[in-house]
């Protein structure tokens, strides 16, 4: 399992504004947002950097985050799929759209999963009955 300092962020610049890095607390109890993409914050119209997941202000995306990001905590395993994103804000009050989210496991250790890497691409139209939907990872030969 790659370790956080594994990343280049340099080669990742042009699209850092869809990531997010996430602190796994206390096993997968809750979760700290280090950092949010400034797109991602801008699209969504609210600033969640140094928020835990439990306080964000939408307690279906709470739902949903702990969810997913106890699933890579506990698999060890990469994880892909098309979700509902909640959009706030006075442009955006009660606008639903969608976004298809990889979520990547790091370890400090080897073996603990301590952080994730979120990359959202954001998509306009809203995922059907606001379902969680599983999406294939594929690896390049």
């Amino acid at each position: 399992m790659p370790q956080r300092r594994d990343l280049n962020l340099d080669a990742l610049a042009p699209m850092l504004g869809l990531f997010s890095m996430i602190e796994v607390i206390d096993g997968g109890a809750d979760f700290l947002v280090r950092v949010f993409g400034t797109s991602l914050a801008e699209v969504s119209g609210v600033e969640i950097t140094g928020r835990s997941v439990r306080a964000m202000p939408e307690p279906r995306s709470v739902a949903i985050n702990l969810t997913l990001f106890n699933r890579v905590v506990e698999t060890h395993q990469p994880l892909r799929v098309w979700r509902p994103r909640f959009l706030h804000g006075p442009q955006r009050v009660d606008r639903r759209h969608s976004e298809v989210c990889l979520i990547l496991p790091f370890s400090e250790n080897g073996t603990r999963v301590d952080r994730l890497l979120t990359h959202s691409d954001l998509l306009v139209e809203p995922v059907p009955n606001d379902a969680v939907i599983d999406l294939p990872i594929t690896r390049a030969p």
